[in-house]
C-alpha cells in the first residue's frame, strides 16, 4: 500500500491563504505516512507545462524538514495548476533508486522542441501492485526505466496519450487488462489543466471547496478530514470503485466521470501486502 494525496485548483495568490494551502498539503503528506512511510515525493504543475519533483527515501515527517522540500514550496508558481503527493510503501525496486519513488516521470516527443517551453512529460503517482509486471511489459513491448512495478502503469500511460493529453477510455482500456490492485493520479504537462485520478479496488476520496474552488484528494477519508482541519466549506464527492474522475483545475468544480472494470484477480494471485 502506499498513500495519494494532493490539491488540484488555483492556489490562492495572496499570501496568508497560499501560505495555508501548501501547508495542508504538508498536512496531507504527514497524515499519510503510516501509508507509506519508507519514501516520500510531490510534485508541483504549472499553467505552461512546467513541473518540479522532489522526492526522498525518508519518511514524510523527515522529508517535509529536508531542505529539497522547503526549496520545492518555495519556487511553487503562482500559476500552479496541480499539486501531487505520495508516500511510498514499496513491493518492487528499492527506494534507494530515485527512478522507484514517486511521483514517477516518463519524457513525451515533442513535436516542436522549443526552448522557452518545457519539454512535455507525463507524472504518476500510484497506490497498490501490479502483479507479473516485467511480464506484461514483454507482452505489450513496453520499455522498463525503473524496477517498480507501477513503472508499467506510467508506460501504458504514455501509450495511451497524444499531444491532447490522455485519451482516458483508451489508457482504462489498458488498465482494465492489468492484473493487481490500483488508484492513481496522472497528469499529462501537454495539458496540465487536467488530471486523471482512477480508482479501481484501492481507496481514494475527495473533498470539494466550492468558494475556494479547491479539490482536494487522498487515500483515507479519515487524512482528508484531519488535514482539512475542520475548515468549514468542505464538502465530500462520492468516489466508487471502478470509476475515473478527469479534473478542470481551471474550474474543479467541472469534474467528467468514466466507468470502468478493474482486472479481477484470480485467488492464486492474490499479493499478501495489505490492501487497505
Amino acid at each position: 500500500m502506499c498513500g495519494l494525496c494532493g490539491l488540484l485548483g488555483p492556489i490562492p495568490r495572496g499570501p496568508c491563504a497560499r501560505a495555508a494551502a501548501l501547508e495542508t498539503l504538508s498536512r496531507l503528506l504527514l497524515l499519510s505516512e503510516p501509508r507509506g512511510p519508507h519514501a516520500t515525493g510531490v510534485a508541483w504543475i504549472a499553467g505552461d507545462g512546467a513541473y518540479q519533483v522532489e522526492k526522498a527515501p525518508r519518511p514524510a515527517r523527515q522529508f517535509v524538514l529536508t531542505p529539497g522540500y522547503l526549496d520545492w514550496l518555495a519556487v511553487v508558481p503562482m500559476d500552479v495548476t496541480a499539486l501531487l503527493g505520495h508516500t511510498r510503501w514499496p513491493t518492487r525496486g528499492t527506494v534507494h533508486a530515485p527512478a522507484n519513488n514517486h511521483p514517477l516521470v516518463a519524457s513525451l516527443p515533442c513535436e516542436l522542441p522549443n526552448r522557452s517551453t518545457p519539454a512535455p512529460a507525463l507524472l504518476l503517482t500510484h497506490n497498490g501492485v501490479v502483479d507479473q509486471p516485467d511480464q506484461l511489459a514483454a507482452r505489450w513491448g513496453l520499455p522498463r526505466h525503473a524496477a517498480v512495478d507501477s513503472d508499467v502503469l506510467v508506460q501504458l500511460a504514455v501509450r495511451a496519450s497524444g499531444p491532447a493529453g490522455v485519451d482516458v477510455p483508451a489508457y482504462l482500456a489498458w488498465l482494465a487488462q492489468v492484473p493487481g490492485r490500483m488508484a492513481l493520479a496522472v497528469c499529462d504537462t501537454r495539458q496540465p489543466h487536467r488530471v486523471l485520478l482512477i480508482r479501481g479496488t484501492m481507496p481514494l476520496s475527495l473533498a470539494w471547496h466550492r468558494r475556494r474552488r479547491l479539490l482536494a484528494y487522498a487515500s483515507e477519508d479519515v487524512t482528508l478530514q484531519h488535514a482539512l482541519g475542520g475548515e468549514t466549506g468542505w464538502a465530500p464527492v462520492p468516489f466508487p470503485p471502478g470509476q475515473a474522475c478527469l479534473v478542470d483545475t481551471y474550474d474543479p468544480a467541472d469534474l467528467r466521470w468514466y466507468a470502468w472494470t478493474p482486472h479481477r484477480r484470480r485467488q492464486k494471485e492474490e499479493n499478501p501486502c495489505p490492501s487497505w
